[in-house]
C-alpha cells in the first residue's frame, strides 16, 4: 500500500498493540471476544495481533453478534467518507 506522506503509516506495530489492549477490556473478560472490524482490510492487520481466544469478524448479513467494534478513522481515509 501506498501513502501520499511516506513518513506517516497506515497504522504501525504500536498503533495494533494499542487496540488490541482497547479491545480486550472492551470485551469484558469474555473467553472468546468477537472483535468486529467493519473496514474489511482492516482485521486483516490484525490477525496476527489479537489473542488466541479472540475472533476477527466481518459483518456479512449475519445474527453473529460482536462484543467489540473497532473503527478506524484515518488521515488517509477519501474526503468523501470524511464529510
Amino acid at each position: 500500500m501506498v501513502m501520499p506522506d511516506p513518513h506517516v503509516p497506515y497504522i504501525t506495530e504500536a498503533d495494533k498493540r494499542a487496540v488490541v489492549a482497547l479491545a480486550m477490556r472492551a470485551a469484558g473478560g469474555h473467553p472468546a471476544p468477537i472483535i468486529e472490524f467493519p473496514s474489511t482490510g482492516d482485521s486483516l492487520l490484525f490477525m496476527d495481533s489479537l489473542p488466541n481466544n479472540a475472533l476477527p469478524f466481518i459483518r456479512r448479513r449475519t445474527g453473529v453478534e460482536s462484543q467489540v467494534v473497532v473503527y478506524h478513522l484515518s488521515r488517509y481515509m477519501p474526503p468523501w467518507v470524511q464529510n
